[in-house]
This record gives structure tokens, C-alpha cells and sequence, in this order.
């Protein structure tokens, strides 16, 4: 699979199991970590989320049931990243999930750092790059 889309100035390319992302307009390091200090995690309607209906990562009703069950036992761990408008960048599943459970509010983090292009070729590589770890089957 290859994407590209020069006109938003990123662009990523998926061959197999490997991912190399490109983006030409790199985020200014002092504004990334400015902004990830006063991240927040805010509560929000989930019907107020937009999900991206071109998200890379489709959920099987196996995997949505698994991640409800995940969530029931363990709570809601992680939030749903979205951009200044509200579309979900990552945690499509989660949102899915909580369909499932009811559960109409959820938390989340504001990524208003990222440009539309850097938040696709995010959402992409949080996708793809857990993909390429390995499991150490030694227990300690």
C-alpha cells in the first residue's frame, strides 16, 4: 500500500510490515514539547468525536469485543487522541468499544500541535509500528 499526498505536505509509504514516514514540515521541538506539557486530558461526549472514516486500522467485532472486555477489567487507560476539531486521530477502537459498553462520555488529549498531515501520518505509524515488535516469551 503507498500513500501519497504532496498537496498536505506529508507522505507514507507501507510495504509489508515496515513503515518509513516522510514529513517535510517537521514539527518545531520547542513547540512539541511546550504543548505536551500542558496536555490534558478532558472528558468529552462521545458522539461530539469524529471518527475518520478512511482510518487505516479496520476492527473486527472479535477485536471490539476484546477491547470492551479490556476496558471493563481495566478501566479506560488510554484516551482517544483528537485534533483541535475534534477528529479522532488514534483510538478508534476504544471509541467502538465503548458503543458496546454505553459508555457515552471518554477521555481525551487535544493534539493541536500536529498539522492534518502529521496527524495522518501519525495515526498511520501508531497503527503500523506495534506491528513490527517482538514478544520476549521469558517470564521474570
Amino acid at each position: 500500500m503507498h500513500i501519497e499526498r504532496p498537496d498536505v505536505g506529508a507522505r507514507a509509504r507501507i510495504i509489508g510490515t515496515s513503515i518509513c514516514i516522510y514529513i517535510y514540515k517537521q514539527l518545531n521541538p520547542a513547540k512539541s514539547e511546550a504543548h505536551q506539557r500542558g496536555l490534558k486530558i478532558i472528558f468529552r461526549p462521545r458522539a461530539e468525536l469524529k471518527p475518520d472514516l478512511a482510518n487505516p486500522r479496520h476492527h473486527s467485532r472479535k477485536q471490539i469485543q476484546q477491547i470492551a472486555k479490556s476496558i471493563s477489567v481495566f478501566g479506560f487507560n488510554v484516551p482517544v487522541l483528537v485534533d483541535a476539531e475534534l477528529n479522532v486521530i488514534a483510538g478508534h477502537g476504544r471509541l467502538l468499544a465503548c458503543g458496546e459498553l454505553g459508555i457515552d462520555e471518554v477521555p481525551t488529549l487535544r493534539l493541536d500541535h500536529l498539522t492534518p498531515a502529521q496527524a495522518r501520518a501519525f495515526r498511520i505509524a501508531d497503527n503500523k509500528l506495534t506491528e513490527n515488535a517482538t514478544w520476549d516469551d521469558c517470564t521474570r
